[in-house]
């Protein structure tokens, strides 16, 4: 299932409760300061998201930044395969392929049915997200 969530602003993220596992594609068309990329990687990571894909500005930021807060909440520990954060960054693909590969891509244990587009842009774009979900 698909769940979208604008951004405009560099303010607290609010991931919906119900999710506890999902996959969330990062949009990214706006200047982000590495302390916000930081404390959303932490709340993605808390939230539940085991795999992160990023697409846009400095999309491969966020690879590093997901994996240090996934590091980091951790705390020293080993953590169980079935917890690990997979993360891809999507530079030279269109935004209609990323979105089709978020769709489709799985995570190598854990099924993750829910996809996340966390939109850091200027403007809402929840029914083009919605129908590049949708496209074949």
């Amino acid at each position: 299932m698909l769940h979208y969530i604008f951004q405009a602003h560099n303010s607290d993220l609010h991931i919906p409760d119900h999710l506890s596992a999902f996959k969330c594609l990062i949009v990214v068309e706006r200047d982000i300061p590495a302390e916000f990329r930081a404390r959303v990687s932490e709340q993605l990571v808390r939230a539940g998201c085991l795999y992160a894909l990023a697409w846009g500005r400095e999309c491969s930021s966020w690879d590093d930044s997901i994996d240090w807060a996934h590091l980091d909440t951790q705390n020293g520990a080993e953590f169980r395969e079935e917890d690990h954060v997979v993360t891809t960054w999507h530079d030279e693909d269109s935004l209609a392929d990323t979105v089709a590969f978020a769709r489709s891509c799985a995570h190598p244990i854990v099924t993750l049915d829910d996809l996340v587009v966390l939109d850091l842009g200027l403007n809402d774009r929840r029914e083009q997200f919605a129908a590049l979900y949708a496209a074949d």
